[in-house]
C-alpha cells in the first residue's frame, strides 16, 4: 500500500512539474509575441524627426569673383616704315609719357624708301599716260569701224588698271615720305614700358611689334558673374580685393551668360596710384552690394548635397524643396528663396527620408 501512495505521489509531482513548466513556456511566448507586437507597431508608425522653422533676418550678399588684372590701355608699338633700328631710347620697365621718343630708324634707309616710292608714282604716271593714249586711239578707230568693240574693251582696262596701280604708288609714297616722322617712334600714351627690342642694328618690316606700353594707372579686372549674383549686382558697387588689399567698383556687365560657362561678362575698375597692383596678375575678391535683402536662416545640417532641404507638410508627409544657400561660418544658411517662415524644414534629413513619407515631426532644439 505504501508503494503505490508513494508512485502515486511521484506521478504526481511531475505532472506538476510539467504543468509548470508548460505554463512557463506560454508565459514567454505571450511576452515575446508583445514584444514582436510592439517592435512592428513602432516600425509602422511614421518615424520621428527633427525639424526646425526658418528664422527671419536681413541679409546683405557678398559675391565672390576671380579674374586677372589688365591694363586699363595697352598696345603693341611699330613703325610704319621699314628699316634699320638705329637706337632705342627706353628701357624696360621704364614709365614715359605720351609723346616720349622710344626707338630711331637710319634715315638714310626711310629716304631711299621715299626716293623709291617716288620713282614709282612717276613710273605710274607713265604707264597711265600711255594708258589714255592707246585708249583715245581705240576709240577713234572704233568710231571709225577700224576695230572690234573687244579691243575697245581692252584698253578701257588697261587705262583702269594704270590708274589704280598709280594710286596704289601714291599711297605708298605717303606712307614712306620723308618729312621726318617716319623714322621716330613715339608713345601713343603715357605708361609702363613692357617689351622692348634686343638691340639696335636689327632690320624691322613695317607694322612689327617692337615694343609694349601699358598704362598701370588703373587696372580692369575682368571675369564672369553667375545669373544668381547678376540678378543683384549694379553699376557702382564696391568691389574688394584680397591679395594684394585694394578696392574697387563695378564698372560694367553684360545682362548675358556665356553658353559654355553660364556667368555673365562684368568688368571692375581699380586705381592703382602706387602701383602695388601687377598687371595681368590673378586674383581674388568679393563684390559687396552694401544693399541688405529679406532672407531666412536655417541650420547649414538642414542642407542635402544636391542643394535642397526636406519640409514636413501639412500632412506629415515630406516635401523636397531646392533653394538658394549662402552658407555662414557659425553653422548656419541663409536662405534666399525656396522656403516660407512658415515651413517645418528637417534638421538632419537621411536617406530613408524620401518624397511622399509620412514622419512625426519634432521641433529641434536649435529652434529654441
Amino acid at each position: 500500500m505504501a508503494t503505490i501512495v508513494v508512485a502515486l505521489l511521484s506521478v504526481a509531482g511531475v505532472a506538476f512539474g510539467i504543468v509548470n513548466r508548460l505554463a512557463q513556456e506560454a508565459e514567454r511566448a505571450a511576452a515575446r509575441e508583445a514584444i514582436m507586437a510592439e517592435e512592428l507597431a513602432r516600425q509602422a508608425a511614421p518615424p520621428e524627426v527633427l525639424v526646425v522653422t526658418p528664422e527671419p533676418t536681413q541679409f546683405d550678399p557678398n559675391f565672390s569673383i576671380t579674374g586677372t588684372l589688365d591694363p586699363v590701355q595697352e598696345t603693341e608699338v611699330s613703325f610704319n616704315v621699314g628699316g634699320r633700328l638705329v637706337s632705342v631710347n627706353v628701357t624696360l620697365g621704364e614709365r614715359v609719357r605720351e609723346g616720349q621718343v622710344l626707338a630711331t630708324l637710319d634715315k638714310r634707309s626711310v629716304t631711299a624708301q621715299g626716293q623709291l616710292a617716288s620713282a614709282a608714282v612717276q613710273a605710274s604716271q607713265a604707264q597711265v599716260e600711255l594708258a589714255r593714249d592707246r585708249l583715245q586711239r581705240a576709240e577713234r578707230l572704233y568710231a571709225a569701224g577700224a576695230t572690234s568693240e573687244a579691243e575697245l574693251l581692252a584698253a578701257r582696262q588697261q587705262f583702269a588698271l594704270a590708274e589704280a596701280q598709280l594710286a596704289q604708288a601714291t599711297a605708298q609714297g605717303r606712307l614712306a615720305s620723308t618729312d621726318g616722322s617716319n623714322h621716330v617712334l613715339k608713345a601713343p600714351f603715357a605708361g609702363t614700358v613692357t617689351k622692348v627690342p634686343e638691340g639696335t642694328g636689327l632690320v624691322v618690316m613695317p607694322g612689327q611689334p617692337l615694343f609694349r606700353i601699358e598704362d598701370l594707372s588703373s587696372l580692369v579686372l575682368r571675369s564672369g558673374i553667375t545669373e544668381r549674383a547678376l540678378a543683384r549686382v549694379q553699376v557702382g558697387d564696391a568691389v574688394e580685393i584680397e591679395q594684394p588689399p585694394a578696392r574697387g567698383h563695378v564698372r560694367a556687365f553684360a545682362p548675358s551668360l556665356d553658353p559654355i560657362t553660364r556667368r555673365a561678362p562684368i568688368e571692375i575698375a581699380i586705381d592703382n596710384p602706387d602701383g602695388k597692383l601687377v598687371g595681368h596678375a590673378l586674383v581674388k575678391g568679393r563684390i559687396v552690394t552694401g544693399r541688405t535683402i529679406p532672407a531666412l536662416r536655417i541650420p547649414a545640417t538642414a542642407i542635402r548635397s544636391d542643394r535642397a532641404v526636406l519640409v514636413v507638410d501639412g500632412e506629415g508627409a515630406i516635401e523636397i524643396r531646392p533653394v538658394e544657400a549662402y552658407f555662414e561660418s557659425d553653422g548656419s544658411a541663409v536662405i534666399l528663396g525656396g522656403l516660407d517662415a512658415t515651413d517645418r524644414v528637417v534638421v538632419r534629413p537621411s536617406p530613408d527620408l524620401v518624397p511622399g513619407r509620412i514622419v512625426m515631426p519634432k521641433l529641434a532644439a536649435e529652434n529654441g
